[in-house]
């Protein structure tokens, strides 16, 4: 089970889109004894080990905000809920929870300490430079104990222990775009979040040691990053255009050992090129550093669950999410090609549950009521042919979902007529999650739908035929277009379609 406490709206968006079947506990502050008790009654006797992985506001703790107020401040003073969730976890989970609380480096020692007295424990200081070409030096604070090894080494400073890893990083080449050359003359900074505006703010770190050239392509980005992200040395040249550049979003998000290209999930459509990458630096710049948290992990099952250690250079491998059932096809392939639709159905069937509370109708996470939004097959990406198609001769007072399933029920007919489909599996796109669901468990306490279920079922029996139901939106539907038959006749009419309305080709532009 997946539980996410977010307030920020992109980082809502990127949690939703990626994640759907997660479990939104929303602002913090509102987390309570009744949510974690509703929790416990689901899991508590399905899972072997709760890990709480958090990270409290740095703007009140980091050195780069001149004004910081340390713990008292209202957005680093989240911490103090940490510990309180923990306890009650461990109250309705007991001897399952395992914790790790991340925050900057760069606080103060008194800051530090009241961490440490807070949580009863002083923290690791583990650099993201080790397993990347960027620096992210962060205090961890575990409820387990690293341990040290061959290639983990570990120096005491009183407040902190800093942890040192001999770990072969991957070349350059594997996270610069195409045209990017890296100079490797020093590190790439911590990659902050991105905060354009026309004025900079109150004595920016580094401007004093900044070059002429520096602060003039700082004033020319708006001021979005510190001063010394714009040094020579600690950007990327761009063969393309011969000039240098701040990394992009995907060389940061490979950086920071997250999947390629994973944070635009929590892009709008309407946004433009700017607003696109703000948006995801300003996540990034929020985010831990994947391969650290994966080592921490790692280090967890290897101590407390006794699973055997893994090579620390497979840190680098680990991926932050499963691909989306419909990112698994490469999108230039055109289903009915090459056999695509054979590869596509067997992945399908792979991860969808085949009956029982948990459908799956969204793409490789467990079917939940509450889960918003469900994410659907994006089928813009494949080309297709709508060859059975018909207007209801009558609608009036029949509910939506009545005719949702007879839809459903028609094609099912249909495939049944031909031999060859007999005895198939095949996948069929549902735009109305109660009939998914419905068609999935293949039953009903609905009287309106009870009869047309049973029919389903009979035809599914008797034609050996084995659909496997998944969900798409309504605007995204290839079989959507016949629900339009009268728009459809007024183009026909003025000449795009020349071909009759049951063999209309639909195609749309693979992204």
């Amino acid at each position: 089970g997946y539980i996410a406490c977010e307030i920020e709206k992109p980082a809502k968006r990127l949690v939703r889109r990626r994640w759907p079947g997660v479990i939104e506990w929303g602002d913090i502050t509102s987390v309570d004894e009744n949510l974690v008790r509703k929790i416990a009654e689901i899991y508590e006797h399905v899972v072997d080990v709760v890990i709480v992985g958090a990270g409290s506001p740095c703007q009140d703790l980091s050195i780069l905000n001149a004004h910081r107020q340390g713990l008292e401040g209202s957005k680093s003073s989240l911490f103090f809920h940490i510990p309180r969730i923990v306890k009650l976890l461990k109250l309705y989970f007991p001897q399952k929870v395992q914790y790790f609380v991340e925050n900057v480096f760069s606080m103060d020692r008194v800051a530090v300490k009241k961490f440490n007295s807070t949580l009863g424990t002083i923290p690791y200081m583990v650099d993201g430079a080790n397993f990347c070409d960027a620096y992210r030096k962060r205090l961890y604070w575990t409820s387990w104990c690293l341990r040290s090894g061959p290639k983990v080494h570990m120096k005491h400073h009183g407040t902190y222990i800093e942890v040192t890893l001999e770990v072969k990083k991957k070349p350059a080449s594997s996270w610069l775009d195409k045209g990017g050359v890296w100079e490797g003359r020093a590190l790439i900074p911590t990659l902050t979040r991105a905060l354009p505006s026309l004025k900079p703010f109150s004595k920016p770190a580094g401007i004093a040691q900044a070059s002429d050239k520096a602060i003039e392509r700082w004033r020319a980005d708006n001021h979005c990053f510190q001063v010394y992200n714009y040094e020579d040395n600690h950007m990327i040249w761009d063969t393309t255009k011969d000039q240098y550049r701040l990394p992009s979003a995907e060389e940061c998000e490979q950086l920071m050992g997250i999947g390629k290209f994973y944070t635009v999930g929590a892009v709008k459509e309407h946004f433009d090129s700017r607003a696109t990458f703000v948006t995801r630096r300003q996540l990034i710049g929020n985010s831990f550093n994947c391969c650290v948290v994966s080592y921490l992990i790692g280090d967890l099952l290897t101590s407390v669950c006794h699973m055997p250690p893994v090579p620390l250079e497979t840190h680098l491998e680990m991926h932050t999410y499963d691909p989306p059932f419909n990112e698994i096809f490469n999108s230039s392939q055109v289903l009915g090609t090459s056999g695509r639709e054979t590869e596509m159905v067997r992945e399908y069937l792979r991860i969808a549950e085949k009956g029982g509370s948990d459908v799956r109708l969204e793409l490789g996470v467990p079917f939940r009521a509450a889960a918003w939004p469900r994410a659907g097959a994006r089928t813009h990406q494949w080309v297709w042919e709508i060859v059975h198609g018909y207007p209801w001769r009558t609608s009036e007072n029949v509910h939506i979902n009545k005719l949702e399933l007879l839809a459903a029920f028609n094609c099912l007919k249909w495939r049944t007529r031909s031999h060859k489909q007999q005895g198939s599996r095949f996948i069929h796109l549902v735009d109305s999650q109660v009939v998914g669901a419905i068609l999935t468990k293949g039953r009903s306490s609905s009287r309106l739908l009870r009869s047309t279920v049973r029919r389903v079922n009979a035809l599914v029996l008797a034609g050996n035929i084995y659909p496997a139901y998944a969900f798409v939106a309504s605007e995204d539907n290839p079989a959507d277009l016949p629900s339009r038959w009268q728009y459809v006749a007024k183009l026909r009419r003025k000449g795009p379609y020349q071909s009759k309305p049951a063999k209309i080709s639909v195609k749309r532009k693979a992204r």
